[in-house]
């Protein structure tokens, strides 16, 4: 199917209904204007206008940029006081060119780059409580892939962002050099960095940043696909890939990880190796969980270098040797007893728990080759069941303080 089918199917079927009415609201305004070169979608919930200041200063807005801001908040709460006084000063920060209650269309005329912000903080217009930053970042995206389609934007990249995070000059540059038309990179994320003014926040923040990476890192050890951070500041994707996924999903939170866990079974998720994004430690609320509440946890703790408890390192010495198992599975793909008895012990009860006899039945039925095999058992083994899988090796090998986590797993990799 050619990109601007799967875009087409998508506009059609998937996208909110919301976002296409804003697209075809501003199309006639965009149709007398050359077509933009980049679009970075950032939701807000009572934010100040720091990060749209932060942004039209910035380089990047030298790029015939379109920044595309939800400005949100859930159904749950009735105070829009922040958001009302962000919506009134985003209207000052360029010339409005289109608007209605719903949007504003802001030219940058020194930098020759928009910002559309959409008004989703309204009474009528709040969002769901349960789908919440999805939600809010899917509308953002379908409202680029409607713009995608219509050739007003003419890159195939979509970038996701917070407004607490600060992006490098060389950010639009690191986009993957490949014809968008037959490109095999579905997502790229970007590297990142923590920085605070408060010493505590800060701290508990460096702390959680090093968990992640931890665990990423436990994954590659693993040579698992699903191998990369996963966090809606540090993403982009190619529009077709996200066409494909059917979009973000609409959840309060772990709206990045479920996506990036669909686009990584249509094409690779590219760590990139360029200037870390630059994310303001602060405690927030704004998710159930992630790295807001997570950091405030942390903060409590009465010494959380001590007491802030992560995987044990054997966890992953066990993914490792299920992965590595992956391998044999077209040999055995009729002899389930016989491929879990080259698993340890832990591992088969863990996935016995997982219901791996649904995986053997649909390799028996749909791999013709030993590559298929494996791809569809990568598929199977997603980064949802790698993450159910490592939280039932718990019982095994208990979290220990993430500090001697963290310095047996890379003594144990370099011997």
């Amino acid at each position: 199917m050619a990109i601007k089918d799967h875009l087409q199917l998508y506009n059609n079927r998937y996208a909110e209904a919301f976002s296409n009415t804003i697209a075809t609201n501003i199309s006639k305004t965009l149709s007398t204007i050359a077509p933009l070169n980049h679009c970075i979608v950032i939701p807000a919930y009572n934010e100040t206008i720091d990060f749209i200041e932060r942004l039209k200063n910035s380089a990047l807005s030298k790029n015939k940029l379109l920044i595309i801001t939800i400005i949100n908040q859930p159904d749950t709460d009735s105070d829009n006081t922040t958001n009302k006084k962000l919506w009134a000063r985003i209207e000052k920060t360029g010339n409005t060119i289109d608007s209605s209650n719903n949007h504003q269309l802001i030219n940058w005329p020194l930098s020759n780059s928009y910002l559309l912000a959409i008004n989703c903080f309204r009474k009528d217009k709040r969002l769901p409580v349960k789908q919440g930053v999805g939600l809010a970042r899917k509308l953002g995206c379908d409202i680029a892939c409607n713009l995608i389609q219509q050739q007003y934007l003419k890159t195939q990249w979509i970038h996701t962002t917070d407004a607490d995070t600060q992006l490098p000059d060389d950010y639009l540059a690191q986009i993957p050099n490949e014809n968008t038309t037959h490109s095999k990179t579905s997502a790229v994320v970007y590297p990142f960095s923590h920085q605070g003014s408060d010493k505590a926040i800060t701290m508990a923040t460096l702390l959680y940043e090093q968990a992640l990476n931890y665990y990423v890192d436990g994954l590659c050890y693993s040579q698992s696909p699903y191998a990369y951070h996963t966090l809606g500041s540090c993403i982009a994707f190619c529009a077709t890939y996200y066409a494909q996924a059917r979009g973000f999903p609409k959840r309060a939170g772990g709206e990045d990880f479920y996506l990036l866990n669909k686009l990584a079974k249509l094409g690779k998720i590219k760590q990139l190796n360029s200037q870390p994004l630059l994310i303001e430690a602060r405690t927030s609320n704004r998710a159930p969980f992630g790295t807001g509440p997570t950091v405030e946890k942390i903060t409590q703790l009465e010494n959380p270098e001590a007491s802030y408890l992560y995987y044990n390192p054997k966890v992953f010495t066990e993914l490792k040797g299920l992965l590595s198992t992956f391998e044999q599975l077209f040999d055995y793909r009729n002899n389930l007893n016989g491929w879990l008895d080259l698993q340890t012990k832990e591992t088969t009860i863990a996935l016995e728990a997982m219901n791996i006899g649904s995986l053997f039945k649909h390799i028996q039925s749909q791999s013709k080759d030993k590559a298929i095999c494996v791809q569809h058992a990568h598929h199977w083994f997603d980064g949802f069941r790698t993450l159910k899988f490592l939280h039932s090796l718990e019982q095994y090998y208990p979290r220990i303080a993430l500090k001697e986590a963290i310095k047996e797993f890379y003594a144990n990799r370099k011997r």
